[in-house]
C-alpha cells in the first residue's frame, strides 16, 4: 500500500540561510553622525561625508575640499585616459571619498563603476613607496586607469564577474568489502564526498593590471617614474628579489614589498615595451583580449608583439640590469658610503668562515646526529630572505636621546627603545661587540617596546630623556587586565583618529637574574601583568588628528602636524593641551611631513608639498617668516635639525635618495651618504654620528655611520636656494578656485546612487546517494555606493529549486538585515515496517512508498553591532515552515513550523587569515544563546511527532552553543627538530564545540554533526571541516554536544616552490593530521514495558514524559548512536592555487577513519528503503548502521 509519511528529519533539506550580512568594503562601522553629499560632474559623481554637527563636535569632519579636488583632476583626466584605449565611457563613474579614518585607502571595482579613495594618504609609507606626496591626482589616475583598462579588455558581459559551474557528489553508503566464489571483489568501500567549483572568468596578469595603471597614469601626464619607484626595482634586482616570471602574473605575495614589485615591476616593464614596440602597446593588450575569452592573458602579449611573454620578461631583466650596472658604477666611482645595520651582534649572513657560511645556508649538521640537518634540507631562498627580514621590515624614524643613552625606532606599530653604548656599538667601532657579560645583559634588560604607536609617523624623545612623545590612536592604548587579554572594548562611534601621547618610561628597578643583580625596565611579571603596561601613558588633550610630534629643546612645547580634509598644517601646543597654536592655516591640499626644532628653540624646519613641489621650509616658532630653504625639482624630505646647527635631510638630486646636510649660516650643502639603494630619515646622535633608514629588498633597516666616515662632498650647486621674495609669496598664496562645484553639489540619494548590478550565472549538480539534481540560475547583488543599503538574491531552478533574497541596511546603529527564501524539491524513498523486528522473517513486513514533493519557506532578520575590530554581536530571529505533498495531493500540507530568536557574539583576531592555507596563529570564539518555539501541525500524525520516546507537539526550548578555535605555532620545548619545524610554520590547532538544549526536542531542532564538505558548509583555515570527518554528514544528533578536535598542520612545499601550468598556478601545499573525540547525547525512552507503548512506526513512546531521561555526557551510552564516546582520525592535503591569474582555486583531499559503528542517518545502505528492524545498537528506527570505516572527501576549487 502507498502512504505519504512525514520526513523523519528535516535538517538535511533545510537550506543554509544566514542573514544577508553583505561585506562592507569600506568600514565596519555605521557613522550615523554623518550626512553625505554628492558632486555630479559630466562623467563622475563624487560622494563625500560631512558631520551633521560641526560646532562643538570633537570628530567634526568634511571631505568637501578633497571631493572637489578629485573632481577637478577627474574631469581633466577623463578624455586622456579613455583615449589611451579609444574606449570612451558612456556610464558615470561613482567615486566615494572617505575621511572617516587616518589611513590610506584606494581601490576600484570597475564592473560596479565604483572607485573608493581616502582624502588622507596616511603617513610616510606612501611617499617612501611612490615618491612625492601628490595624492589627489596620483591615486585618482591610478584607480581610473583600472576602470577604463578593465572595462576595455572585458570579453564577457560587464556585470558578470564569472560563470560558476559546480557540483557535489555525496555517497554515504558504506558497504563492506565482499568477494565472490572466485575471490573477486564484488562490493567495496564507497563512502565519499566529491565537490567541485569551476569558475569561468576573464584572465589578467597583475603586472599588467597594477603596473599598467601606474604606466597609464604617467602616460596621461599625472604620474612619472620617480626615484622611489626606481629604487624598488633597482634594489630588488641587485639583491635577487625581483618577482619570478610566475609570481609576476599572480597577485600572491611571498615576501616583504612584493606588492610594490608588482606595481613598479609592471610599470618598468611597460616603459621597456613602449621603447621597443610603441607607446600604445600596453593598451593594445586590452583591445586584443576583448576580441574573445582566453584562459591565459599572456597569450595576448605574443599576439600583439610577436614575442612570447617569457622571452620579453627575460629581455626586460637584461635591459634593466645594464642600466642599473651603469648607475652602480657611478656610485662606486664617487665612493660608497653607507655604514652598517645597527645590530648588537654580527648577523649570520655576514659570515667570515666556512663554518659560519654553512650555518647561514643551513648545511651545518647537529640537529640530532650526523647529517640530521638534511631531514629538513638546506634553507630555501625564502627562508634566507625571512632571516634578513626578521631584523626589521617597516622601521621608520630612528631617533636618539639627547644624552646619547637611548635609541628608538618605530617598528610595526610600536616604538622599540634600546640602550645605546657607543663604545660597544659594532656598527660604529667595527668590533664584533661583546654580546655577553653583565654590561650587555643589563643593557638588554633596560630595553623595552612601547606598543600602540602609529605605523609610519614621527615621534621624539623628551629632553629630560625619561619619556617620548609619540603619534598614537584614540582607541589603541593600555586599558585594563580584561582588555589586555581579550582586546574587547566598546567602540562607541567608530572613530580611531590619531593623536599625541606623552609616554613616561617605566622606572628602573633592581632584579636578580641567577647570581647577578641587574637594573631593568622589564621586571618579571605575572601572566596578566605582562599584558599591561608599565610606563605612564598620557594622552595630550586637544590633539585629534595630530601627528609627527617634536619636543622643543626646553621640553615645554610640542610641535606637530595636523590633518583635516586632505590638508596638513603646522602647530605647537603645551604638554597639557593648552595654548594650541596653528602656525599655518592652509585649506587647499597642502601636505607636510616631519617637523623639528632648531637647537635654540626659535625656529622649526619641516617638509612641505605644495603646488606639485616638495621642499624644505623654516618658520619662526610664533608662525612668522615662513621661508623655503630651496625650491627645486628634487624630493627633499625628513628634515632633522642637528645639535651642531645643521639641517640633515634626504633628497634625490642624483636619482638616488641620500642624506645631505644644510648649514643655515653659510648656505652650504654637503652629501653625507652615497648609497646605491636609498637613505632617508636621518638623525644625528649626541656624538655626531648618523643613524638613518637604509632601504633593502628585505625591509627598511636602521643603519648607523660614524662621523669620521661621512662623505662630506660639497653639493651646494645642486640645490636652488636663491628665490625672489615675490615669487615665494605668490607661490605660497596660489590656490585653485573650486567654487564652480558648489552648484553641482546636492544631498546624497541612495536610490540615485545604485551600483551596477552583479549577475553571476550559476550551474549546479548535486547527488546524494541515489538522488541526482541539476540546477541553473543566477546570483544577483546591488548596493548604493555609500554602502547604506545592500540587496542580495539568487535563484536556482531544476529538479530542486531555491529562491533566496536578503537585504542589509547600514544607515543606522546597529545595522539590520532581513532575508527570506523558498525551497522546493522532489523526494522518493521507501519505509519498511517490521512487526517482529526480525529482518529474517519477511511475511510481517510492509513497505510504504514515499513519492512526494517537499517545500520549505524560511526567513529571518537580525540587528548587529561591531564593538571594535575583533568583537561583534547580533540579535536576531530565524524561522521556517516545512510542508509535503503526495503525488495524488492537490496542495501542500504543512508538517511543522519553527521560530528561534537568538543572540550571538564573535571574537576573532584572524579574519584576514581565514583563506590562508596554513595560518600561523589565530583565535575565533563564537557563542550563541537562543530561545526557540516549534509546532508540529501535520494532521496525519495527529499534529505530533515522536522523538526519543516523547510525544512532541508545541514546545519551547533554550539553546546554548560555544565554539572556540585556536591556532598556535608548534612549541619547540628546546628541541632542535621542533625548533626547525616552528621556523617552517608548523602549527597546532584546537577546535572545541559545546552545546546544550534544555529539553528534549525533535530531530530538526537538535545539534547535528558529522563529516562536512566545504562545498555545502563553508568554513576554512580557522574553523576546520575536520571535526568528526570520520562519520557521515548529519549522522550524529542530540541535545548535548561536546566535540573536541585537534590537529597538526604543516607546509608540504617551500614558499618559492610554485608552479604554473597554463591557467593554473600552484601557490602551495599543506598537510594536516587531526583527531576528534566527543559525542552528542540525547534523551532515552524508558526500557520498562509498563512505561511505554509502541507507535505505528514501532517507536517506544513513554506514557509519562518524565520517564524520558537525559543522557549524562561521558557516562551514558548515546541512545541515538550507541556509543559513550566517538573517535576519528583524519589526514588531509590542502592545495592553494589560482586560476586565470586572478581567482583563488583552493582544493583538498581528506581521508578520515571513524572508529565507532553508529546508526547513521537516512538510507545508509543505498536501497532507498528505511528499515525499522532492530539492530545491534538498539535503535528501533532503523536496521541500517554505519560500520567503522573510511570516508573520502575531495574538493576541487571548493576551499577546505
Amino acid at each position: 500500500m502507498k502512504k505519504i509519511l512525514p520526513l523523519l528529519g528535516l535538517g538535511w533539506l533545510a537550506l543554509t540561510s544566514p542573514e544577508a550580512e553583505a561585506a562592507k568594503w569600506v568600514t565596519p562601522y555605521n557613522f550615523t553622525d554623518l550626512e553625505w553629499q554628492t558632486i555630479e560632474t559630466e562623467h563622475f559623481a563624487f560622494h563625500y561625508p560631512k558631520s551633521k554637527e560641526m560646532e562643538g563636535n570633537p570628530h567634526a569632519l568634511t571631505a568637501e575640499y578633497s571631493a572637489k579636488r578629485f573632481a577637478e583632476f577627474a574631469e581633466e583626466n577623463w578624455y586622456d585616459m579613455c583615449a589611451e584605449f579609444n574606449y570612451f565611457l558612456k556610464e558615470r563613474i561613482h567615486v566615494l571619498v572617505l575621511n572617516h579614518g587616518d589611513e590610506l585607502e584606494g581601490f576600484t571595482i570597475p564592473s560596479w563603476d565604483w572607485i573608493v579613495m581616502s582624502a588622507n594618504p596616511g603617513g610616510g609609507l606612501f611617499s617612501y613607496s611612490r615618491g612625492r606626496m601628490e595624492w589627489f591626482s596620483t591615486v585618482f589616475a591610478h584607480e581610473f586607469a583600472h576602470v577604463v583598462s578593465l572595462k576595455a579588455y572585458r570579453s564577457t558581459a560587464e556585470p558578470t564577474f564569472t560563470t560558476a559551474v559546480g557540483g557535489l557528489y555525496q555517497n554515504g553508503i558504506n558497504r563492506p568489502i565482499t568477494k565472490d566464489s572466485e575471490g573477486n571483489t564484488t562490493s567495496a568501500f564507497n563512502n565519499v564526498g566529491i565537490g567541485f567549483e569551476l569558475p569561468f572568468a576573464d584572465s589578467d596578469s597583475v603586472w599588467w593590471v597594477e603596473g599598467g595603471a601606474e604606466f597609464w597614469s604617467a602616460s596621461t601626464n599625472v604620474n612619472w617614474w620617480t626615484t622611489a619607484r626606481d629604487r624598488t626595482i633597482r634594489v630588488s634586482l641587485m639583491e635577487n628579489r625581483l618577482l619570478t616570471y610566475e609570481e609576476w602574473h599572480h597577485k600572491v605575495t611571498a615576501g616583504w614589498n612584493d606588492g610594490e614589485r608588482w606595481y613598479q615591476g609592471g610599470h618598468s616593464f611597460a616603459l621597456y615595451l613602449r621603447e621597443r614596440f610603441g607607446a600604445d602597446v600596453m593598451s593594445r593588450f586590452a583591445l586584443e583580449y576583448a576580441k574573445g575569452w582566453r584562459p591565459m592573458f599572456e597569450t595576448v602579449v605574443e599576439d600583439v608583439t610577436g614575442v612570447d611573454c617569457r622571452t620579453l620578461y627575460d629581455d626586460w631583466i637584461a635591459y634593466i640590469t645594464e642600466r642599473y650596472d651603469d648607475q652602480y658604477a657611478d656610485v662606486q666611482a664617487q665612493g660608497e658610503v653607507e655604514g652598517r645595520e645597527l645590530l648588537s651582534s654580527q648577523p649570520e649572513w655576514e659570515y667570515k668562515t666556512p663554518s659560519e657560511r654553512d650555518t647561514w645556508l643551513g648545511d651545518k649538521e647537529g640537529l640530532f646526529g650526523e647529517n640530521a640537518r638534511k631531514w629538513f634540507g638546506r634553507k630555501s631562498a625564502r627562508e634566507l630572505e625571512q632571516a634578513k627580514e626578521r631584523t626589521g621590515l617597516y622601521q621608520y624614524d630612528p631617533r636618539t636621546s639627547d644624552d646619547g643613552q637611548w635609541i628608538g625606532v618605530v617598528n610595526r606599530g610600536s616604538i622599540q627603545v634600546k640602550n645605546m653604548n657607543r663604545q660597544q656599538n659594532r656598527t660604529l667601532t667595527g668590533a664584533k661587540g661583546s654580546g655577553y657579560g653583565l654590561d650587555a645583559t643589563e643593557r638588554g634588560l633596560q630595553s623595552f617596546s612601547i606598543p600602540y604607536a602609529a605605523f609610519d609617523h614621527g615621534w621624539d624623545f623628551t629632553p629630560s630623556n625619561d619619556g617620548v612623545v609619540l603619534t598614537g590612536h584614540e582607541e589603541s592604548h593600555p586599558r585594563n587586565k580584561v582588555h589586555a587579554v581579550t582586546k574587547v572594548y566598546l567602540e562607541k562611534d567608530g572613530y580611531d583618529w590619531k593623536l599625541l601621547v606623552y609616554y613616561k618610561f617605566p622606572e628602573m628597578v633592581e632584579e636578580e637574574v641567577g647570581n647577578e643583580s641587574y637594573m631593568t625596565r622589564r621586571p618579571s611579571q605575572t601572566y596578566f601583568d605582562k599584558r599591561m603596561w608599565n610606563g605612564e601613558w598620557n594622552v595630550i588633550p586637544n590633539t585629534l588628528r595630530a601627528h609627527d610630534p617634536a619636543v622643543s629643546p626646553d621640553g615645554k612645547r610640542i610641535a606637530f602636524l595636523q590633518y583635516t580634509d586632505g590638508t596638513v598644517n603646522l602647530g605647537t601646543i603645551n604638554f597639557d593641551g593648552s595654548d594650541k597654536q596653528l602656525l599655518t592655516e592652509y585649506t587647499d591640499g597642502n601636505w607636510m611631513r616631519i617637523v623639528d626644532w632648531s637647537p635654540d628653540g626659535t625656529k622649526l624646519v619641516f617638509m612641505m608639498f605644495r603646488n606639485f613641489q616638495q621642499n624644505l621650509y623654516t618658520v619662526n616658532a610664533d608662525g612668522s617668516d615662513l621661508q623655503p630653504i630651496m625650491m627645486d625639482e628634487w624630493e627633499e624630505q625628513d628634515p632633522h635639525w642637528g645639535h651642531d646647527g645643521k639641517i640633515y635631510f634626504a633628497a634625490d638630486p642624483n636619482g638616488i635618495d641620500n642624506i645631505y646636510s644644510y648649514d643655515p649660516e653659510d648656505g652650504s650643502f654637503l652629501q653625507i651618504t652615497n648609497v646605491i639603494t636609498g637613505a632617508v630619515s636621518p638623525h644625528i646622535t649626541k656624538d655626531g654620528d648618523l643613524v638613518y633608514n637604509y632601504y633593502t629588498a628585505n625591509g627598511w633597516k636602521v643603519y648607523s655611520l660614524h662621523k669620521n666616515e661621512f662623505l662630506n662632498d660639497d653639493v651646494t650647486a645642486l640645490f636652488a636656494t636663491e628665490q625672489e621674495a615675490e615669487h615665494v609669496e605668490t607661490f605660497l598664496a596660489e590656490t585653485v578656485d573650486l567654487s564652480k562645484y558648489d552648484a553641482m553639489t546636492t544631498p546624497y540619494s541612495p536610490m540615485k546612487s545604485l551600483s551596477s548590478p552583479v549577475v553571476i550565472p550559476l550551474i549546479r549538480m548535486q547527488q546524494n546517494q541515489t538522488d541526482w539534481g541539476l540546477q541553473s540560475g543566477v546570483q544577483f547583488q546591488i548596493m548604493d555606493y555609500a554602502q547604506m543599503n545592500q540587496l542580495f538574491a539568487f535563484a536556482l531552478l531544476g529538479e530542486d529549486s531555491v529562491l533566496q533574497a536578503g537585504y542589509t541596511n547600514d544607515m543606522f546603529l546597529p545595522s539590520f538585515s532581513v532575508y527570506g527564501g523558498h525551497f522546493q524539491g522532489k523526494n522518493t524513498q521507501g519505509f519498511l515496517l517490521d512487526a517482529d523486528s526480525d529482518p529474517e522473517t519477511t511475511g510481517d513486513q510492509d513497505i510504504y512508498e514515499l513519492k512526494r514533493t517537499v517545500m520549505q519557506n524560511f526567513g529571518g532578520g537580525s540587528v548587529s553591532y561591531t564593538w571594535n575590530g575583533v568583537f561583534n554581536t547580533a540579535l536576531g530571529v530565524s524561522g521556517y515552515d516545512f510542508s509535503v505533498k503526495g503525488v495524488d495531493d492537490m496542495k501542500f500540507e504543512r508538517f511543522m513550523w519553527s521560530a528561534v530568536p537568538y543572540m550571538t557574539f564573535n571574537w576573532s583576531n584572524n579574519s584576514w587569515l581565514s583563506r590562508s592555507i596554513n595560518p600561523y596563529y589565530g583565535r575565533s570564539v563564537t557563542g550563541t544563546i537562543s530561545h526557540g518555539f516549534t509546532d508540529i501541525v501535520f494532521a496525519d500524525t495527529g499534529s505530533v511527532t515522536i522523538d526519543d520516546g516523547e510525544e512532541l507537539d508545541k514546545y519551547t526550548f533554550n539553546q546554548f552553543e560555544l565554539r572556540w578555535n585556536e591556532i598556535i605555532p608548534i612549541p619547540s620545548f628546546g628541541s632542535k627538530i621542533l625548533g626547525e619545524a616552528q621556523k617552517r610554520r608548523h602549527v597546532l590547532y584546537f577546535d572545541g564545540h559545546l552545546g546544550m538544549l534544555d529539553r528534549n526536542v525533535s530531530i530538526n531542532d537538535e545539534f547535528r554533526a558529522g563529516g562536512r564538505h566545504p562545498y555545502n558548509f563553508g568554513y576554512g583555515s580557522i574553523q576546520p571541516n575536520s571535526q568528526f570527518a570520520g562519520y557521515p554528514s548529519w549522522s550524529l544528533s542530540g541535545e548535548t554536544m561536546m566535540i573536541f578536535n585537534t590537529g597538526y598542520r604543516f607546509p608540504l612545499t617551500r614558499p618559492e616552490a610554485r608552479w604554473m601550468a597554463g591557467p593554473f598556478y600552484l601557490v602551495g601545499l599543506a598537510g594536516q593530521v587531526s583527531a576528534t573525540a566527543g559525542n552528542l547525547w540525547s534523551y532515552v525512552p524508558p526500557s520498562d514495558p509498563s512505561k511505554f507503548y509502541r507507535s505505528r512506526y514501532n517507536e517506544r513512546v513513554a506514557y509519562d514524559p518524565s520517564d524520558v531521561k537525559r543522557e549524562i555526557p561521558f557516562v551514558d551510552t548515546a541512545y541515538k548512536n550507541g556509543n559513550k564516546m566517538l573517535y576519528d582520525l583524519s589526514a588531509e592535503v590542502r592545495m592553494s592555487s589560482v586560476l586565470y591569474h586572478t581567482m583563488s582555486w583552493d582544493s583538498f583531499v581528506r581521508v578520515a577513519y571513524g572508529f565507532n559503528e553508529i546508526r547513521g542517518f537516512g538510507d545508509v545502505d543505498g536501497d532507498m528503503i528505511f528499515d525499522s528492524s532492530d539492530n545491534t545498537l538498539n535503535s528501533e528506527l532503523s536496521n541500517e548502521t554505519e560500520p567503522a570505516g573510511i570516508r573520502l572527501y575531495l574538493g576541487f576549487g571548493t576551499g577546505w
